[in-house]
């Protein structure tokens, strides 16, 4: 795991230094759960926030390191039940107009995503677990730029977390605000 690291932390440090100056940004966040995690809280549509950096590597493609912070939160009858993901990753953005920042693009990433799962029964304490795990998820998707500090995003991301013999399938269908400086 730190040789894969370190091998991606010089390839990123080789592309950027091709790079323009980055633009800071932010992300506001709607996320759809699936799989395991739809089922543990409900199907209940998770709020997130973010922050980027956004390089522009000339001809249409760019680099965009991120971290995100998306909650769940599905409180029933018998207790509530809570998911968060942290994720520190990077993204590879292509504009089909050849100029970054501008038009329609489609995106790729790579991140390390903390999980963290809570229940809470409301009757009976022996029910109550938290559970968190790290594991390496991958996203998919494409956005659209108004302009140059505007647009939206909308990325399929898939991570399955394993612990005590449990595995835990998160993947979420995410629809973003974008915002740049």
């Amino acid at each position: 795991m730190k040789s894969a690291f370190m091998i991606t932390a010089l390839a990123l440090t080789t592309v950027m230094g091709y790079a323009q100056a980055p633009k800071a940004g932010f992300q506001v966040t709607l996320s759809s759960p699936q799989g395991d995690l739809a089922d543990f809280v409900d199907d209940q549509v998770g709020f997130g926030i973010g922050g980027h950096l956004f390089f522009d590597l000339q001809g249409g493609h760019a680099l965009v390191p991120r971290i995100d912070y998306i909650a769940y939160s599905n409180d029933d009858y018998d207790g509530e039940a809570k998911a968060s993901t942290l994720s520190f990753g990077v993204d590879y953005n292509y504009f089909l107009e050849r100029r970054a920042n501008r038009g329609l693009y489609v995106a790729a990433g790579a991140a390390i995503t903390r999980g963290k799962i809570e229940y809470r029964d409301d009757y009976d304490a022996y029910y109550d677990y938290s559970y968190n795990d790290t594991a390496l998820g991958f996203s998919i998707g494409g956005g659209y730029r108004f302009n140059s500090n505007i647009g939206v995003e909308v990325k399929y991301n898939t991570v399955s977390f394993s612990k005590y013999g449990y595995d835990v399938d998160a993947p979420s269908l995410n629809a973003s605000f974008v915002c740049r400086f």
